[in-house]
């Protein structure tokens, strides 16, 4: 069975959420910094708020 993005399929069991996993965001959002996406200063602020 597929699931969707942010899920994990365990046998017998319903679709359970995870968490977003805060250092994988932080590096989604390296990514969006290094294209000229978001500022320096939007960065800096959403990985404060990851990481508290």
């Amino acid at each position: 069975m597929k699931c969707k993005p942010g899920c994990r399929w365990y046998p017998g069991l319903h679709h359970a959420t995870l968490a977003p996993d805060p250092l994988d965001q932080i590096r989604k959002l390296k990514g969006l910094l290094d294209d000229k996406i978001i500022t320096q200063e939007e960065f800096e602020k959403k990985k404060a708020d990851l990481l508290k």
